[in-house]
């Protein structure tokens, strides 16, 4: 007859393999942290046999852990991209300075930039294409449609012809 506590040894054995892995996890995750936050020729956590119990100063670790300097320092978040500086306003000059010299004639407009090609899926029955204009991608356009005032003429297996206001290009 088998006791309740015995169980067959299944449950003592489960526990001792949990006990086992802990201290083995937990032994290795030591060593890689001595191993990080150690300088190259400083002591390491273990000496001769001996644990010493002071980590190493991570004060003086430069560029070792973007996160450690940060969360030390108090900085923003590092996952984030840094805030652009804005450009400080150039002064105004005054009224009379302006009267003297002529006014600037205006800048010529820049042509349009037509849209890029960004997908395009081609078959026999019903070919498709996204297009891409100043950071924005259409949804998916099909023959005789239109985006951004471009409207689709053709879809060949490598390109396609838009349209806009009488001017017409070919993409590829």
């Amino acid at each position: 007859m088998v006791s309740r506590l015995g169980g067959g040894g299944g449950f003592w054995i489960s526990c001792s393999i949990l006990v086992v892995t802990g201290l083995f996890l937990g032994f290795r995750g030591e060593h890689a942290m001595s191993t990080v936050l150690a300088e190259p020729g400083a002591p390491s956590l273990q000496q001769g046999g001996e644990h010493v119990s002071q980590l190493p100063d991570t004060s003086v670790i430069h560029g070792k852990s973007l996160l450690l300097e940060t969360a030390k320092a108090g900085k923003r978040d590092p996952f984030s991209h840094p805030p652009k500086a804005r450009p400080k306003p150039k002064p105004k000059k005054s009224s009379s300075s302006s009267q003297a010299t002529a006014p600037k004639p205006k800048p010529k407009p820049k042509p349009e930039t037509p849209p890029t090609l960004r997908v395009l899926l081609f078959d026999n029955v019903d070919p498709c294409l996204k297009l891409t204009l100043k950071g924005k991608t259409s949804g998916w356009l099909r023959l005789g449609e239109s985006w951004k005032g471009w409207t689709i003429t053709a879809i060949g297996e490598h390109s396609a012809t838009l349209s806009k206001a009488g001017k017409t290009i070919t993409i590829e």
